[in-house]
């Protein structure tokens, strides 16, 4: 009797433990699946069972990798490695939050790590060569790269990244045949509209029909906005389906085309009106029409409301004959260096003391009691600004004399209105500010940031370099 005990007891174990096993797989399903709720709540119980488990912790890490809650799956990720300190995959895992959060020296000695313990993982190399380009490390990022596709040729992540550094380079050809492979990534959705034909990707067909959609951030939409002209010109028909605080600005910008604000929308009708032959990202228009930087012609593109410049215009004309200047002293996403494009305001103290100009906050976030506290006399309209219409805020830079700030929308905007605009460049930089010059817009400048270099001492040069570029009289005498 105690024998069948035991092997009963025994058998009830082997069960649980696969029952557990299960409940492991199907919250790695439910991860894969995107159902959130569903995987916390089961990765929760796992936990309560097993807290010694990396499993479940390291599902719980990803969960919130991919929320962009990259310090709350840090301590997950580090809990994992606590616990298999010789495994690959947490050194990893580690990395990838640490490039998250902008600590991209970290996160290469983190992959380093992961590499050492697996090198025939072509990830490991892939996440490396990113942080590497992060860091400006060109040669060494391309190294890496290469290693991951010489161990994985259709490693896409490797692929992209190689994509960039064409990009950084200037080989806009080649770069645009990998910046393709970010479509339907995170941040980056890939659309079809004609849900019965389920119609292509466009190949720049002329004589088509096709829908051209937004598909990354407000600034970029713009940037790539550029292009539309040329593509109207060579199609049958172009739909924009655009962010809805740019409906009515493109209305007025590209009046040959139909155009649609849903991006955000979860259900569409108008799709039905047409008969779709293509459909094509914003961001995908230059591998078309943009095939090296010479190519891009940088005039303004953009048409502001009339109505609203005036009313802008009355306002401003009455502070007096000063210039008007706007500031962007913050911009960007966890993704997209907010870290590094956060100047402040009181950086800009040198410049306001300097100059003789009237200053306007071009912010898009509440900053009145960053103006309040400073003391700066930086004036603030977030009816502009923080508009659920992008045409207020066009209209309000459209009246500017210059910009100056971190690259932002306001900057993109300034740009295609064909307004003068000193872009401060942070190290590291996104790649389209990478060159010498902005391609995309003749009117802007770039000053860029030098390594390690505090945004303060930048503004100082910038006064010094610029001071003849810089609106209305020259510096004070100190």
């Amino acid at each position: 009797m105690l024998k069948s005990s035991t092997t009963q007891r025994t058998s009830g174990a082997e069960r649980q433990a696969v029952e557990y096993k299960d409940r492991i797989r199907l919250a790695n399903e439910l991860l894969e699946a995107e159902k959130v709720e569903d995987c916390l709540n089961l990765c929760h119980e796992l936990v309560e069972e097993d807290p010694e488990d990396p499993l479940p912790i390291t599902l719980l890490g990803k969960l919130y990798l991919r929320a962009e809650k990259f310090g709350v799956s840090w301590q997950y990720f580090k809990r994992a490695l606590d616990l298999m300190p010789n495994h690959p995959n947490p050194w990893n895992d580690l990395g990838l939050c640490a490039e998250g959060l902008s600590k991209h020296k970290e996160a290469s000695r983190y992959f380093t790590e992961a590499i050492k313990r697996n090198p025939d993982r072509a990830a490991f190399w892939a996440c490396r060569g990113l942080s590497m380009q992060h860091q400006g490390e060109y040669e060494k990022a391309l190294d890496d790269l290469n290693k991951a596709l010489e161990l994985d040729p259709e490693n896409h992540s490797a692929r992209r990244t190689i994509a960039f550094s064409h990009l950084i380079a200037g080989d806009w050809e080649r770069g645009w045949e990998g910046y393709q492979l970010l479509l339907g990534s995170t941040g980056r959705r890939e659309c079809q509209f004609d849900p019965v034909n389920k119609e292509p990707r466009w190949d720049g067909s002329k004589g088509k029909t096709v829908v051209v959609y937004g598909e990354q951030g407000l600034g970029d939409e713009i940037m790539f906005a550029s292009i539309f002209n040329e593509v109207i010109a060579d199609c049958k028909k172009v739909i924009i389906e655009c962010e809805p605080r740019l409906t009515g600005l493109f209305k007025r910008s590209f009046p040959s085309a139909d155009v649609y604000g849903t991006r955000w929308a979860k259900e569409i009708t108008w799709p039905t009106g047409y008969e779709i032959d293509a459909n094509c990202s914003a961001g995908m228009l230059p591998q078309f029409y943009r095939k090296s930087p010479e190519a891009c012609p940088g005039t303004p593109f953009l048409v502001p409301d009339q109505d609203r410049v005036l009313m802008w215009k009355s306002l401003l004309s009455s502070w007096g004959r000063k210039p008007k200047v706007g500031l962007c002293w913050s911009s960007g996403r966890k993704n997209t260096g907010i870290k590094f494009r956060n100047v402040g305001l009181e950086a800009f103290r040198p410049l306001i003391e300097s100059v003789e100009a009237d200053y306007v906050s071009l912010q898009y976030k509440d900053c009145e009691k960053e103006i309040a506290d400073s003391g700066l006399p930086v004036k603030w309209y977030p009816r502009a600004t923080m508009s659920d219409d992008y045409d207020d805020n066009v209209a309000l830079i459209s009246n500017l004399d210059m910009v100056i700030g971190v690259h932002t929308t306001a900057t993109h905007c300034a740009g295609a209105l064909g307004i003068p605009a000193l872009v401060l460049v942070p190290h590291p930089c996104l790649w389209m500010y990478s060159g010498e010059t902005m391609p995309w817009y003749k009117s802007l400048t770039l000053f860029k940031q030098k390594p390690g270099e505090p945004w303060v001492n930048v503004i100082k040069r910038l006064l010094n370099d610029h001071n003849g570029r810089l609106p209305g009289t020259a510096a004070k005498a100190a």
